[in-house]
């Protein structure tokens, strides 16, 4: 679940399947117990057939998300409106998502203001630009009707 790991974009998922395995190693080893399973320590054979039963499905579980198509910029605007739904700002920028959220890059930050900002829930605030140097970072603001609904 690294950032640059296999499962790094199925974080939810990903953090279920060491209890998965886990529950298969029990499984495993009450079939080959039966009833006086609970008098035996699992094995290390089943421990590892339980882990290689695991790896099978991480395997299946990546393919069926990647035919699923599951997109990423989904879930960052996800986060994100999770965070403006509990800080409220009025205003915020890229860096205010970083430091509130899981989010890593501003890379992934980007998916996710391109999908809020479609659907109406974010804006770029108009930028006045003044003097030299550097530009400003973008500063977005926050549909006023969103804080509407969270009050209801």
């Amino acid at each position: 679940m690294r950032e640059d790991g296999s499962l790094c974009y199925l974080m939810d998922w990903g953090s279920k399947l060491p209890g998965a395995v886990a529950k298969i190693a029990g499984l495993l080893h009450f079939a080959e117990h039966g009833e006086r399973a609970v008098e035996f320590p699992i094995s290390v054979n089943i421990v590892n057939a339980a882990c290689a039963i695991g790896v099978y499905y991480r395997e299946h579980a990546l393919a069926t998300f990647d035919l699923m198509e599951v997109d990423l910029g989904i879930e960052a605007a996800k986060k994100i409106l999770n965070y403006l739904e509990r800080d409220c700002p009025d205003t915020f920028k890229g860096r205010d998502v970083l430091r509130h959220t899981n989010l890593k890059t501003m890379d992934k930050v980007a998916h996710g203001f391109k999908i809020l900002i479609e659907r109406g829930y974010i804006r770029e605030a108009e930028v006045i630009r003044s003097g030299m140097g550097r530009p400003e970072a973008v500063t977005y603001e926050v549909n006023p009707k969103l804080k509407m609904l969270e009050k209801h």
